[in-house]
């Protein structure tokens, strides 16, 4: 083979080659540009502090967050289910009203805010609020809860009503049926009251104290007027 053969021989193994290594070459620099990490929104990265135990971590994370995107419910939720449980009740309570703020009919929030009440002892606080909740009536547990709080706020005939609409939703719960049946007797339903207390299979009163609070009830509801 001449020179000039093997110049032209060269050119074309260039010529075929250099695409195919070209391609190569361009692998990792597809492969770098491909697939962004992702970035995390704060109730993800909360998680993930979370899950390796650094609950401090998280809180901050949420709390800076929440500086920057005040109106992220999310977010707010999160932290306030974190400082519920690490026992920062104040805390707790200065997000839940900026969440109330925020969305003042959620259920979820309502019903929370209903309970921190209760246990301050602030029962009809607790029911006006729970009474906010979009979803209030539509649910058993929330009426049967209101009824609770109607009974300790000294409304006996708010109390009759929520935990008989709570029975009309079911599933009747017995303690529901306990608790309205208690109501009747204070307003002076003893026969409301007896046939109520007729109507729970006693196989459902395992609790000792609901089966002694039952045969109280009853004892009451028997005695003649």
């Amino acid at each position: 083979m001449n020179a000039s053969s093997r110049l032209v021989s060269g050119a074309l193994l260039v010529c075929c080659l250099l695409p195919a290594f070209a391609a190569s070459a361009a692998e990792p620099a597809r492969a770098s540009r491909a697939a962004p990490a992702k970035v995390l929104s704060a109730p993800e990265q909360a998680r993930q502090y979370l899950r390796s135990g650094r609950v401090v971590e998280a809180a901050d994370s949420l709390r800076a967050h929440l500086q920057l995107q005040p109106q992220d419910l999310d977010s707010r939720r999160l932290l306030l289910q974190l400082l519920l449980d690490g026992g920062h009740r104040a805390e707790a309570e200065a997000q839940l009203s900026e969440a109330l703020a925020l969305q003042p009919d959620a259920p979820d929030l309502r019903r929370l805010q209903a309970s921190l009440l209760a246990r301050r002892g602030e029962a009809a606080l607790a029911l006006a609020s729970l009474h906010r909740s979009a979803s209030f009536g539509q649910h058993a547990g929330d009426l049967a809860f209101a009824g609770q709080l109607a009974v300790q706020a000294g409304q006996p005939e708010a109390a009759r009503e929520h935990f008989e609409q709570a029975l009309r939703l079911g599933p009747v719960q017995p303690r529901w049926q306990l608790a309205l049946a208690g109501v009747r007797l204070s307003l002076g339903d003893k026969a409301g009251a007896r046939a109520l207390l007729e109507a729970i299979p006693a196989e459902s009163l395992a609790d000792y104290a609901d089966s002694s609070y039952a045969k109280q009830l009853m004892a009451a509801a028997r005695l003649a007027d």
